[in-house]
């Protein structure tokens, strides 16, 4: 499971191993540690606080174009869509091995959980198709494509489908070539509430 670490807590981990664990000290020396923690920070931080590979400019353009259609149902500060998650802070929150697999396989174990696909027909026979938000057993509350939130008691709900798979299409790998997925990643990479150069480690908001 992917969670923030400092550095020294991964060069500690890695040199001294984790007791009670299957995790067993190194014999690396200082310069081989922090190669090896650079690589996991690459691969495991914030995909903001790492060197990502891409146009992000020409991902901007992927991003609010009409080839991807990313913006129809994601916003990025205040703008764009509300049905799915808001990506303001995806950069500055995901690493970018997790936003890929989210874009390429969006069902592989729902990343997004509590974001739903459903179908809800109420007692009056009205069809309402969008994302379960705060779903229980006495309201339900969803997100239609246009955005549009709908309040709805359990007690006028006729028939409630819920999907397996995510409402998100699963053909980007195949839709978008190899340098715009490059290009894509790149623009989102940038997406961060957090200013450039701070991380969680110094204690910064």
């Amino acid at each position: 499971l992917w969670h923030p670490l400092s550095d020294e807590g991964i060069f500690k981990a890695i040199r001294n191993g984790l007791p009670g664990a299957d995790m067993p000290p190194t014999k690396l020396d200082d310069e081989q540690t922090w190669k090896l923690v650079a690589f996991i920070h690459a691969i495991s931080g914030p995909a903001s606080e790492n060197e990502v590979p891409g146009n992000p400019d020409a991902g901007k353009q992927i991003f609010w174009g009409n080839k991807a259609g990313c913006s129809n149902c994601h916003s990025i500060r205040g703008e764009g869509g509300r049905m799915g998650p808001d990506l303001t802070n995806i950069g500055g929150s995901r690493p970018l091995g997790l936003m890929k697999e989210a874009i390429v396989e969006p069902s592989k174990d729902l990343t997004f959980l509590g974001n739903e696909a459903v179908t809800v027909t109420l007692m009056k026979g009205q069809v309402i198709q969008g994302l379960a938000r705060n779903r229980s057993n006495y309201s339900l509350q969803v997100v239609d494509r246009k955005g549009a939130l709908h309040l709805i008691s359990m007690t006028d709900v006729k028939a409630l489908t819920i999907s397996g798979r995510s409402p998100m299409p699963g053909d980007f790998g195949t839709r978008l070539s190899a340098q715009e997925m490059e290009d894509l990643l790149a623009y989102l990479s940038r997406q961060s509430l957090r200013p450039p150069g701070t991380t969680s480690s110094k204690g910064k908001d």
